[in-house]
């Protein structure tokens, strides 16, 4: 990610709190506070170098949240 990205999106979000931690270090003047992606605030498991299994249930956990959280994106 860059941070002409970082200032550019309206949000951001991280799978678990370390992301968000690494994103807020970051931070710069217009940026969108990192939030975690889960509207309940639990970690999504990064899957990085699991098996395929492993990056289907993050894909439906990340799906699931996006669909939970699609009402305040409909708000805003």
């Amino acid at each position: 990610i860059s941070m002409e990205m970082l200032v550019w999106a309206d949000y951001i979000f991280g799978m678990t709190a370390g992301h968000c931690y690494t994103l807020e270090s970051l931070w710069a003047e217009g940026m969108a506070p990192p939030q975690l992606l889960s509207p309940t605030h639990e970690d999504i498991a990064d899957p990085i170098g699991g098996a395929l299994a492993d990056y289907r249930t993050c894909a439906a956990q990340i799906l699931a949240c996006l669909k939970a959280r699609l009402p305040e994106f409909l708000e805003a």
